[in-house]
């Protein structure tokens, strides 16, 4: 989102730019003595110290100097019809008039409108669809705690074995870090919610001796986890 919010204020400085360079450009051929010619410098010093058009550019880190100045022009004045050449800091337009600069300005403004205008509905409509894929994780993250916690409680049952599991597991603190996750952390997938009970019973069954309690309460909740699975499978259909 930020390299969004990044490329619509590039375009948007380069946009303005050209629109301020030409009406510089318009101001000063009409106050100079000779009609076609203007200095670069003076377009720049203009740019650069004018704190109106220093806050309309944002010019906070780096000021456009005479180079982008040039680049900007070139964009402006791209034709041959409408030749520019440069001398000692001078910039002569010819084939130019006052009315061709007035219909420049205008369509420069009017393309920097819509532009802008369509890259702010493009950068709306981003943020509406992240909003929207927003409520989907949500609705989904919660219907995903739903299931573990109606899993869990099922597992549970009256007799509390799946707390019985962890206690008789004092030695196993890896059974019962699992045992924690699985009741405290939303899983990313039934499946995965799922793949996690069974390796905790299978840990269960598998470190503890045969017939010992620990091994029978492994035992115990494996039934009542297939039992779970088969309950919550048919819930769903």
């Amino acid at each position: 989102m930020s390299n969004n919010v990044a490329n619509i204020a590039t375009s948007s400085t380069n946009k303005i730019g050209e629109l301020i360079v030409l009406q510089l450009i318009y101001t000063f051929l009409r106050e100079g003595s000779n009609s076609n010619r203007v200095s670069l410098v003076k377009i720049t010093n203009e740019i650069q110290n004018n704190e109106l058009i220093k806050r309309i550019l944002n010019q906070k880190e780096k000021k456009l100097d005479i180079i982008d100045v040039l680049k900007m022009i070139k964009v402006i004045f791209p034709g041959d019809k409408e030749k520019t050449e440069i001398k000692d800091g001078l910039i002569t337009f010819y084939n130019l008039n006052d009315k061709d600069i007035v219909n420049k300005i205008n369509n420069k403004y009017k393309e920097y409108k819509e532009e802008m205008i369509k890259e702010i509905e493009d950068y709306d409509n981003k943020i509406i669809k992240l909003r929207g894929t927003s409520k989907v994780e949500d609705k989904r993250e919660k219907l995903l705690r739903l299931y573990r916690d109606t899993v869990v409680n099922k597992l549970q049952g009256k007799n509390k074995i799946l707390d019985e599991m962890y206690a008789v597991n004092q030695e196993n603190k890896e059974i019962q870090e699992k045992i924690n996750r699985i009741k405290g952390s939303t899983p990313k997938s039934v499946h995965e919610l799922q793949l996690n009970i069974q390796i905790c019973i299978t840990e269960c069954i598998m470190k503890n001796p045969i017939g010992s309690r620990g091994w029978e309460i492994g035992s115990q909740v494996q039934k009542e986890f297939d039992e779970t699975v088969e309950f919550m499978r048919r819930a769903l259909e």
